[in-house]
């Protein structure tokens, strides 16, 4: 239940206020009634430490929220890929961005944490959707901070084998400049990972010369390009980068993936210079439904 309280000026926030409500009723069994409240905790504090506040309770009840946005193979194979993404509502109702909530959790130390739950949820999640009868790949970001986690190994074999799934289904992306800086730990990490059978990304990739050597030294799967690779205006001015950045992945037998595309003519320039997976806006914003018809590719 959630009453049309001062705080709650659009029905975006009324809706966001209501879902949270909705999980917080769920956590405690399907016979149970919640009723959305302000907390007065969050009173006079500033929305750094309400973000803090609320990803740290959300963390310990398991109320955060999931996104899933579709990965569209230009094979149009019909497999179901989809990036899983956290999501945060604050009391008031309104969704934190996600890259303010990394940046919260990150000066909060909490980033571990996070990768964690949001192994836990993709698990469960895949496990669910096998029980469907329904084959699905999920792409979880990971953190820098998780690269010098190596118990995360031990534990992801054994969720693996307890849910009896298939590794591949899942995929650990981790940003190029977080394991530029962690070099040591992901080159201890990384190989354990891949010898599990979970497949491996790198996302903000660029075409240079430390980019080139980690992705020849590192297991990768899927390289994810940088933003100025994906967006159309001044697209054209890197077609020769992005033509040598593509043949290097795909000589090396890694696949490239466009995230961020947002409109039809980034699409098809990214598709003629040759990327295998378009992701954005274009194809279908982030929500919190697995509805995406991979069966009819729209590229």
């Amino acid at each position: 239940i959630c009453p049309c309280l001062p705080q709650l000026q659009d029905p975006a926030s009324l809706l966001g206020a209501a879902e949270r409500s909705m999980s917080e009723a769920r956590i405690r069994g399907m016979d149970h009634i919640a009723v959305f409240s302000p907390q007065a905790v969050a009173q006079g504090l500033s929305e750094e430490e309400q973000i803090s506040a609320s990803l740290q309770e959300g963390l310990k009840r398991d109320t955060l929220q999931l996104l899933f946005q579709p990965i569209v193979s230009l094979a149009a194979d019909g497999e179901e890929h989809y990036e899983l993404m956290p999501r945060l509502r604050l009391d008031r109702g309104d969704a934190v961005p996600v890259e303010q909530l990394t940046e919260v959790a990150r000066q909060q130390g909490l980033m571990r944490d996070v990768d964690r739950w949001l192994l836990q949820r993709a698990l469960a999640t895949i496990d669910e959707r096998r029980r469907l009868g329904r084959m699905l790949y999920l792409y979880v970001r990971q953190s820098g901070a998780s690269l010098e986690d190596h118990e995360r190994v031990d534990w992801l074999a054994q969720q693996l084998k307890m849910r009896g799934l298939k590794p591949q289904c899942l995929t650990l992306e981790f940003n190029l400049y977080e394991v530029q800086r962690s070099l040591k730990q992901a080159l201890g990490l990384w190989p354990k990972l891949r010898q599990l059978g979970v497949r491996l990304a790198m996302d903000e990739f660029e075409s240079s010369l430390t980019g080139l050597q980690l992705i020849s030294a590192l297991p990768v799967d899927f390289i994810k390009l940088a933003p100025k690779y994906t967006r159309a205006p001044g697209l054209k001015d890197l077609k020769s980068e992005l033509g040598a950045l593509l043949a290097a992945a795909h000589d090396s037998g890694r696949q490239v993936i466009a995230p961020q595309v947002e409109n039809a003519q980034a699409a098809a320039l990214l598709l003629a210079a040759g990327v295998d997976h378009i992701q954005g806006n274009f194809i279908q914003q982030p929500g919190s439904e697995l509805g995406f018809d991979f069966s009819q590719s729209v590229l």
